[in-house]
């Protein structure tokens, strides 16, 4: 059950993270072009899958390892459908690896990397928040 509920977060992650892309598309990359609009859409997109997470973890019911787990899940959920959603829009796979290669200004690890991170950093940021008094959010 553990692992159901942080699949249902992961997909409103995508969807919101799907928006999140398209709005970069229409109104940043035109403005920034679209290597500086993607690199500038990376910590947006940490920052929305951290609060998102936030929101919910207490519901996922993970213990540390559990959201190290699940972490670990979301990236290769979230790499997959990333270049399956590349080649189903036609990008060339040498596009799609840009995003991956620091070297070509790719962000894309990064945000890998953070994902990986969010669930077991939220469950520790919500449980200090929880121990501290401040008010705890459903």
């Amino acid at each position: 059950m553990v692992y159901l509920r942080s699949l249902m977060l992961w997909g409103l992650i995508i969807v919101v993270e799907v928006a999140h892309g398209i709005l970069r598309a229409l109104f940043v990359a035109p403005r920034l072009g679209d290597l500086t609009s993607r690199q500038v859409a990376i910590p947006i997109a940490c920052l929305i899958n951290f609060g998102l997470t936030w929101l919910f973890v207490t519901r996922l019911r993970l213990s540390p390892r559990e959201a190290v787990a699940v972490g670990l899940l979301w990236v290769l959920l979230t790499a997959a459908f990333e270049v399956g959603l590349g080649l189903a829009l036609g990008l060339p796979a040498e596009r799609i690896g840009q995003d991956y290669d620091p070297r070509r200004g790719g962000f894309m690890l990064f945000g890998l990397t953070a994902l990986a991170l969010t669930p077991w950093l939220a469950l520790k940021v919500r449980g200090r928040a929880e121990r501290s008094g401040a008010p705890a959010r459903p």
